[in-house]
């Protein structure tokens, strides 16, 4: 039945190892200067102790904050938790994309050759000047028109580029010189169905100076003179609504003949007269 005692000192101590780095993958976007940062806690899962609270603050870091052009696809980054002089790591992957808003279609004019069978063909890199996305990578290119032949000599053709990537698009056009060299008809094709004659007598017949294929020539310039040589009429051709009415100064000019000149204004055209007749 007897007892006795005594007292003993128990120092408890923390469990050193049990400051802990949680991460977590995240994806991440370039912006439209092809940079993106991001901090600590937007990798961090939850990094800190698994035992005992203690008061001295936690550190979260990073290893990389800062992406570019040339980390796009997927990194992997080093997160740090840092208490006094303890610390714990993980690792996490980062996904990099790039910024596809900032699709953009560049064209430049050109001059080609056609061979010896009077044609050539084109590529959509032939007239592309830097179209790109993203971090200056090349998006998926085509021309809504690729050949060209002598119909097309002295005619500066315009053509669409057009700049694709994924559902994203861009579109700019771009001026296609022609050139023959030898290979062509040396004199310019009359334009086709001149109407020589007409009738500008409101019966829906032949009514005024249609002049079909002059409105694709873009600077042309039609003019009408009398046999004294007086200008009559002076105007861009732009379709039949620009067609000569048979009149001037607002009255019908007298049945009988007068000199059309078709001024091209174009590199190797010359300009074309042709002789006329009004009748009632």
């Amino acid at each position: 039945s007897e007892t006795a005692t005594a007292t003993a000192t128990v120092t408890v101590e923390e469990y050193l190892d049990n400051l802990v780095a949680i991460a977590k993958d995240i994806t991440v976007q370039l912006d439209a200067s092809g940079q993106v940062s991001i901090a600590p806690e937007d990798v961090d899962d939850g990094s800190g102790r698994n035992g005992c609270n203690n008061s001295d603050p936690i550190f979260i870091s990073l290893d990389k904050t800062t992406f570019g052009c040339n980390d796009v696809g997927t990194v992997s980054v080093v997160l740090t938790a840092t208490q006094g002089s303890e610390t714990a790591t993980a690792t996490a992957t980062v996904t990099v994309e790039e910024y596809l808003d900032n699709l953009v279609a560049i064209a430049k004019d050109i001059t080609v050759q056609l061979d010896a069978s009077g044609q050539v063909s084109i590529a959509p890199e032939k007239v592309n000047n830097g179209s790109n996305y993203g971090c200056d990578n090349i998006p998926n290119l085509s021309l809504d028109r690729d050949t060209f032949t002598c119909d097309d000599v002295g005619i500066p053709v315009t053509v669409t580029l057009t700049a694709t990537h994924g559902n994203n698009s861009d579109t700019t056009t771009a001026t296609v010189t022609v050139e023959a060299a030898g290979n062509c008809e040396s004199e310019p094709k009359p334009v086709a169905d001149f109407n020589r004659g007409f009738s500008p007598n409101g019966d829906g017949i032949a009514d005024t100076l249609v002049i079909e294929g002059l409105e694709k020539y873009q600077n042309n310039v039609v003019k009408i003179y009398n046999l004294s040589q007086r200008l009559l009429f002076n105007a861009h051709y732009r379709g039949p609504g620009d067609a000569w009415d048979g009149t001037h100064k607002g009255k019908l000019v007298p049945v009988g003949s007068y000199l059309c000149v078709i001024d091209y204004k174009e590199r190797g055209l010359d300009q074309e007269a042709r002789m006329i007749y009004v009748n009632y």
